[in-house]
């Protein structure tokens, strides 16, 4: 018997592990529908997920889009896992968002909940948004503080946060703006997993 995962076998994230162990990368984070590897000496990371229409939009989006700091890097091709359920993506190295980061980035988030606003009637409908928003203090519907927060933004925030809200909306996909989809660069905010 062999250590290695067959081809056509991979179809749970035990599986997928065991798959990245073998190639040599350790897990180093997860989500609801990924897993995050990494390999000793390589300047970036993997991040394995299941075949997800939403997540792929937003990541021939943000390819699209790489100059836009608040996105993050993708490298190479996406590659199909044997099987076929799970898909692999080379990205950069990112570290998770605290709530200080949230905080000191706040005008991305405020703006995005005033968008939401403008695009969908309210900013907590269907929103891990209003999550994120509890987290930092923000328990209120009403909009008026984050909306003087969003006003002093820089013109890059609100376009971003134009243009992810319109990308959820138009992909019909749920907005899956936790705080743990928020990640860092430094201390550039980034948006790694914005929809479900």
């Amino acid at each position: 018997m062999t250590d290695f995962v067959s081809q056509d076998t991979i179809k749970n994230q035990k599986q997928v592990e065991k798959y990245m162990n073998n190639l040599g990368y350790r897990k180093i984070g997860e989500g609801g529908r990924a897993l995050v590897f990494a390999k000793k000496g390589k300047p970036y990371v993997v991040k394995v997920y299941q075949n997800d229409k939403c997540y792929e939009e937003f990541l021939k989006f943000a390819r699209k889009n790489q100059n836009n700091p608040f996105y993050p890097r993708f490298y190479d091709k996406v590659y199909v896992l044997p099987g076929g359920r799970w898909k692999a993506i080379k990205m950069e190295k990112l570290s998770p968002a605290s709530v200080n980061d949230l905080k000191n980035n706040l005008s991305l988030i405020a703006c995005l909940a005033v968008e939401n606003a403008k695009q969908n009637g309210d900013w907590e409908s269907d929103t891990g948004l209003s999550d994120s928003l509890m987290l930092l203090g923000y328990f209120s519907t009403d909009l008026s503080e984050l909306r003087e927060i969003a006003a002093d933004a820089t013109e890059l925030e609100r376009k971003t946060a134009k243009q992810m809200i319109s990308l959820i909306n138009k992909l019909d996909c749920l907005n899956d703006l936790y705080i743990s989809n928020f990640m860092m660069r430094g201390p550039q905010l980034v948006i790694t997993d914005p929809v479900l």
